[in-house]
């Protein structure tokens, strides 16, 4: 029989074999709270350094996007964008739709062999190539083969002897004009006209043409030669200049627009105002209101512009860009919240294309008129109204629209306007593919050099005239007091 005395002693023992394995399990637990301290700690810091990283990362990416949107934004013309970054694309053509290109009479200058010839050379044989026998000629239509040869002339030196000759009667000593010389060049018209053909027209850098007259015309020409003599054309061609910009300014339609140009690395711009016949640069200092208004444009013309701010003050009604429109809303500069504003974004993006589309295709059927304006306007503010999520890229938008609201359909009241600045963009086209090559001008002089010679070429261009003579013209014009007026 087990007495009180040893079921308690036993009791005593299984508790005191308890209370150690307890704590063995306490100092074991705390052993491993130690340990997931450490880790929760070790954790901490992690996501600390992460959170640090996450934000640096941010703020590298804000500059990094900034900093591309300096090339590449809504205002940047598809034109201006190299090559190898566009999407590949795929022209589909149905075969029905497929001209025969042997039935259109048109110039096909590929392949196309010159129709006239200034002179005919007739060529003979004697002995056979094979075996070195006597030809006989064969009584037939003689074989035929037309090319265009190239004969490059070199430039030459030429002395003229001036003979001295006395006026009684005025009691002056006059000498014979040497003809086509420029005062004060050692270079004739030709020459100086060839410089800016080469710097303007095909874009080469001054070095480059100095290379290319050696080489092509054997005249060892130095650089500073020829940045000596295009200075000229500011005398040249002043009047020209002059008397564009007096017609330009009195046009009913014009497009304006501006990009960046350096002088010494101090950034200046051009701003153009252009016409379907006319193009007019001036470089000017800033990119305020105060340089828009220096376009003295007529009261009642309409500006076509993009959403610049400086534009908001110059004279007369202004057309918005639709293309620049088009490219914002394209390129959201905003992350999506969620999947559904994505997709609320997109289908709020397509309305607006698919409006102007219909307001382009009734101005070709309908007309112009005051009242087809304000349907596309009443239209285009049902769309801003529309529900749906707003997010930060819708808002954009509709501040962009809003920001200029009323000049967005202007085009469907006149019949010359057009709705985009495209044509600006590219006539500005030449002149950001020229500073790409000289980068920037060193003086002042130069700068207004280069603003007459650009807006002469480009004049030319659009008129179908041709840039070497127009200049030979304006040269002789001031040389001689000859010319076309």
């Amino acid at each position: 029989m087990i007495t009180e005395m040893e079921r308690l002693l036993l009791r005593v023992d299984t508790l005191t074999r308890g209370n150690t394995y307890l704590q063995e399990k306490l100092q074991q637990t705390q052993k491993e709270d130690e340990q997931l301290k450490q880790v929760i700690a070790q954790q901490a810091e992690a996501i600390k350094q992460l959170k640090e990283e996450l934000a640096y990362i941010k703020r590298q990416f804000a500059r990094l996007e900034n900093e591309f949107r300096k090339y590449h934004n809504e205002n940047t013309p598809s034109g201006a964008l190299p090559p190898y970054l566009k999407e590949p694309v795929e022209i589909k053509r149905e075969e029905e739709d497929k001209p025969d290109g042997r039935c259109l009479a048109h110039d096909n200058k590929r392949n196309a062999r010159p129709r006239c010839c200034h002179r005919t050379v007739k060529l003979h044989m004697g002995d056979c190539p094979c075996c070195g026998g006597k030809l006989v000629r064969i009584n037939a239509k003689p074989n035929e083969r037309k090319l265009t040869e190239l004969h490059v002339s070199e430039a030459e030196n030429v002395r003229y002897l001036l003979p001295r000759y006395y006026c009684k009667k005025c009691r002056k000593e006059f000498s014979p004009k040497v003809p086509n010389a420029i005062p004060n060049s050692k270079f004739d018209i030709n020459m100086i006209v060839a410089f800016s053909v080469l710097t303007t027209q095909a874009k080469l850098s001054i070095d480059d043409t100095s290379k290319t007259m050696k080489t092509f015309f054997k005249a060892d020409i130095s650089p500073a030669a020829i940045s000596n003599h295009l200075l000229k054309f500011r005398k040249y061609l002043g009047p020209d200049y002059a008397r564009l910009e007096a017609e330009i300014m009195k046009e009913k339609v014009l497009g304006r627009d501006e990009t960046g140009c350096r002088k010494n690395g101090k950034l200046n711009w051009v701003w153009a105002a252009v016409t379907p016949k006319r193009a007019f640069f001036r470089i000017l200092a800033g990119r305020g209101s105060k340089e828009a208004r220096s376009f003295k444009t007529s009261k009642d013309s309409i500006t076509n512009c993009d959403c610049y701010a400086a534009y908001n003050d110059t004279a007369g009604e202004k057309q918005r860009c639709w293309a620049h429109l088009i490219r914002k809303a394209e390129t959201p500069e905003h992350w999506f919240q969620s999947d559904k504003e994505g997709d609320e974004y997109l289908e709020f993006a397509e309305r607006i294309f698919k409006l102007f589309s219909r307001a382009k295709e009734d101005k070709m059927k309908l007309g112009v008129s005051p009242e087809l304006k304000k349907k596309y306007e009443d239209e285009l503010l049902g769309v801003l109204q529309c529900r749906g999520l707003a997010g930060l890229n819708r808002d954009a938008i509709t501040n962009y629209i809003m920001g200029c609201w009323g000049e967005w359909f202007v085009f469907l009241q006149y019949k010359d306007v057009e709705p985009t600045n495209n044509a600006t963009e590219r006539a500005l086209r030449h002149f950001v593919l020229k500073r790409r090559i000289s980068q920037q001008n060193r003086s002042t002089l130069g700068q207004e050099a280069l603003q007459m010679q650009e807006s002469i070429y480009m004049t030319c261009h659009l008129q179908g005239k041709d840039y070497m003579e127009t200049l030979r013209h304006a040269v002789e014009r001031e040389i001689n007091d000859t010319g076309k007026l």
